[in-house]
């Protein structure tokens, strides 16, 4: 986590019927568009607790053995993201996935 009090995001419980929660359960990555829909308003209240007005926001699962073991939620206030650098953030799940497995957390 960075930015004031994003520590407090950490390892938030969501609801269950939260739609970034069951994006990521189904394995999708969430990217909000400059008009923000459904998922990336949620994605983006969230943020709007450690930054004022993110422009940019989106989610990537982290997927152990075809099944959500956590998700990376990302934002910033200057612009939305662009897919080469979503990509950046899938690469680090990844790692993260074959870390988790390595390591027996699964």
């Amino acid at each position: 986590a960075h930015g004031p009090d994003a520590e407090v995001l950490l390892g938030e419980r969501l609801a269950g019927n939260d739609p970034v929660l069951l994006a990521a359960q189904a394995g999708h990555t969430v990217m909000g568009e400059p008009r923000l829909g459904e998922a990336g308003r949620y994605i983006a209240g969230r943020m709007t607790r450690c930054m004022s007005g993110p422009r940019g926001v989106a989610m990537v699962p982290v997927l152990v053995k075809g099944h959500m073991a956590a998700m990376i939620e990302v934002g910033r206030a200057s612009r939305p993201f662009r897919a080469t650098e979503l990509a950046k953030v899938e690469e680090v799940a990844e790692a993260l996935a074959v870390r988790i497995v390595a390591l027996g957390w699964n």
